[in-house]
């Protein structure tokens, strides 16, 4: 421990055979080599792709398992459905020890706002009130490693 604050950021998650052990073993690997009060944030989001890069893969005929997920149209990406994104954070989320979801700051990267509540159990009414809170848990761990 060199007394830094240190971030998680699970970033695509890929939705695929295994996928839930996977990650349940890379959280809980984390969990075993991190206390939460040396972790500033976790962030999730899930693979997402610009139109232009399907349809460069069906140009170039890569071979991919890619084109044969589960995609929808998504603030003009391609990205799985809710859905699937709800298991995938949930999933990721619940894995985690209880001490670290009072004490680590855990938001949706690059997401819809309306999956933070089935996920975490709460929202934010505003982007800028979610900047805010991002802020002060951020804030606060600095002050809390300041004063050990």
């Amino acid at each position: 421990d060199a007394g830094y604050l240190v971030g998680f950021h699970f970033h695509p998650i890929v939705h695929y055979d295994q996928w839930q052990q996977d990650y349940a073993h890379v959280v809980e690997q984390l969990s075993a080599l991190f206390e939460p009060e040396e972790v500033a944030l976790v962030s999730m989001g899930t693979l997402t792709y610009i139109k232009s890069v399907m349809r460069e893969i069906r140009k170039r005929a890569i071979p991919t398992q890619i084109l044969k997920m589960p995609m929808v149209d998504s603030n003009g990406k391609q990205s799985y459905p809710d859905e699937i994104k709800l298991t995938l954070f949930s999933h990721v989320y619940n894995s985690f020890p209880e001490n670290w979801k009072s004490d680590v700051f855990y938001y949706l990267c690059m997401e819809n706002p309306r999956l933070w509540k089935p996920v975490f159990g709460y929202e934010y009414a505003s982007n800028d009130e979610f900047e805010t809170a991002m802020k002060n848990a951020y804030m606060d761990k600095i002050k809390l490693r300041a004063e050990a």
